[in-house]
């Protein structure tokens, strides 16, 4: 993929969440991240992934090892592990203004970038973590967000319950 292709591609995915007018962080969180440290590995992905309810439901939706192939699994896992901070761009989504601080009032929500991965039919899968705060961390939540592209379409295919605070 081209650099702007792959751009527009994560952004597309971002403009997926529901996310406030003006409480996304500015930077995207790395792998080494606290909030996130551990939680994105493809074997913790896998067994805690569900369909809707991240409460409700006991079971997890799908098995990936059923979609993605050992090269697949492992390429997935070494992206997951190796998240880079991303200065994220305005302009690029449906938001007023980014947050460079947690001061102030509403939540603060803050994403890693997406991470693509491939399988064997050629079907794209967006993987993304999600996490929300408010002003003295009283309450939150963290997910993590597996989507998939079907007919030039992305549909939420399931979700990882991460914590809640």
């Amino acid at each position: 993929m081209k650099n702007e292709t792959k751009n527009d591609l994560e952004y597309e995915v971002i403009k997926l969440l529901s996310l406030s007018d003006n409480g996304l962080f500015y930077k995207t969180l790395k792998a080494d991240h606290p909030s996130i440290y551990g939680m994105m590995d493809y074997n913790m992905i896998n067994e805690n992934n569900r369909k809707e309810s991240v409460i409700t439901e006991m079971d997890r939706y799908l098995d990936f090892d059923t979609i993605f192939n050992a090269s697949q699994r492992m390429e997935l896992d070494h992206k997951l592990k190796n998240l880079k901070n991303v200065h994220l761009d305005r302009k690029q989504l449906k938001i007023s203004k980014l947050r460079y601080e947690h001061t102030g009032t509403g939540r603060l929500e803050r994403i890693t970038f997406p991470i693509f991965q491939q399988d064997s039919k050629g079907n794209l899968y967006a993987f993304l973590f999600y996490s929300w705060s408010t002003l003295k961390r009283m309450n939150g939540a963290s997910y993590i967000y597996i989507f998939v592209k079907h007919n030039n379409k992305w549909e939420k295919l399931s979700t990882v319950f991460v914590s809640i605070t």
